[in-house]
């Protein structure tokens, strides 16, 4: 077959920037002063035609940190809207890997050059392409299984076996059309906000030929839709291999949510769930004694599915010290002691907390205990000099 796919070469996406930007002039009427503009770095700006759709695509690609030395394969996280959402995510993302929580990623975005509707005088064409049950939508869907995806696989270091997808708004409803039509395309799915009844068709139809979804599937959702009731039913099926979290952002407004929606479904998608936000969300909506008992249960029948590492009951202490639930507090670092008792950090915090409570006796145990693990520790020193003086 015939590759009709053309490219820019290596073109910084800063070289677009500065074509569109505006000169910057100072006061002085003799003097006119270009300042430099402010590129994103390790990117590349290039052109794909697509014989599916015929349109003209740009592609946004990031590239990680030493992607030129390496010659390890890296994940792709392919993210719809690249008009839009191409800058935030390349921040999102080296935020998530500073904090450990993705690796590092190869980030793929198609885009049209254009923020605005051809009804707006632009050339943004993604009400044709996806708004699903319509043909566009379709086209669309062999334009990144049959041009994109073998594109980039061929031209860039990526793991074709790690393909992530993230769609917000009519992204998300493409991409839970996708889902259903093609789920193994992609191993990871970022759907944010969108959703109608239209949906509950689909799955139905997959349901009745399909009892596995082997995919990590990430659903948020803000502005009121039927996501959380469709999670609900995809939950009853039980398909073989799903790994799925639904994440209410209610009270954010629809455009309020693409950074929050992307940050948590990376997070998820490529890790394990938060035990620190599950417990205080069950806090939150039930009581403490339900999220102690949930934290054993989960740790005794789920310990690969949650993250039960030193710092999850570690914010989570913090997290109720905040919330003036002293007492809460120390049974969750006292809990956390007990499974870490080498950390001087986890001493500290249990001496803070008893601090808080009035119990100073204890609080000069434990930030001595802290002190032992670590006699770098200086908060401990300080505390430790404060409750000696607070004694006299």
């Amino acid at each position: 077959m015939k590759n009709n796919i053309t490219f820019l070469g290596n073109a910084l996406l800063c070289a677009l920037l500065t074509l569109c930007s505006d000169v910057s002039a100072q006061n002085d009427s003799t003097t006119q002063v270009v300042y430099p503009k402010v590129p994103i770095e390790c990117t590349e700006l290039r052109h794909i035609h697509s014989a599916n759709t015929g349109t003209d695509y740009f592609i946004k690609i990031w590239l990680p940190q030493g992607y030129n030395d390496s010659v390890k394969s890296y994940p792709v996280l392919y993210l719809l809207d690249g008009d839009h959402a191409f800058a935030m995510a390349t921040d999102i993302v080296q935020y998530l890997y500073y904090g450990g929580f993705v690796p590092k990623l190869i980030i793929v975005s198609p885009a049209y050059g254009s923020k605005l509707l051809p009804t707006e005088g632009g050339k943004n064409m993604r009400n044709r392409d996806l708004i699903p049950f319509q043909q566009g939508s379709e086209k669309y869907l062999r334009f990144l299984r049959e041009e994109l995806i073998p594109y980039v696989e061929t031209h860039f270091k990526a793991d074709s076996t790690d393909r992530t997808f993230e769609g917000f708004s009519y992204g998300a409803q493409f991409g839970t059309y996708a889902l259903f039509q093609n789920p193994t395309l992609f191993k990871r799915w970022i759907l944010i906000d969108g959703l109608d009844d239209r949906f509950f068709d689909i799955e139905t139809k997959y349901a009745l030929g399909h009892t596995d979804l082997p995919v990590k599937l990430f659903f948020g959702e803000g502005a009121p839709s039927r996501i959380s009731e469709f999670t609900k039913v995809i939950e009853k099926r039980k398909y073989a291999g799903l790994e799925m979290e639904f994440v209410n952002l209610a009270g954010v407004t629809h455009f309020a949510i693409p950074g929050e929606g992307l940050t948590r479904g990376l997070k998820f998608v490529y890790g394990k769930r938060s035990i620190f936000e599950v417990m205080l969300t069950t806090i939150r909506q039930k009581d403490f004694l339900s999220a102690l008992a949930q934290y054993q249960r989960l740790k005794q029948n789920e310990p690969d599915k949650y993250n039960f590492g030193e710092n999850e009951l570690n914010d989570l202490g913090y997290a109720l010290l905040s919330m003036k639930k002293i007492k809460e507090a120390i049974q969750i670092l006292e809990l956390n002691a007990k499974n870490y008792p080498v950390s001087s950090n986890v001493f500290d915090g249990l001496g803070e907390a008893y601090m808080d409570d009035g119990n100073n006796d204890l609080a000069i145990v434990n930030y001595k205990k802290s002190l032992e693990l670590d006699s770098t520790n200086t908060n401990a020193v300080e505390m430790l000099k404060k409750l000696s003086q607070m004694k006299h």
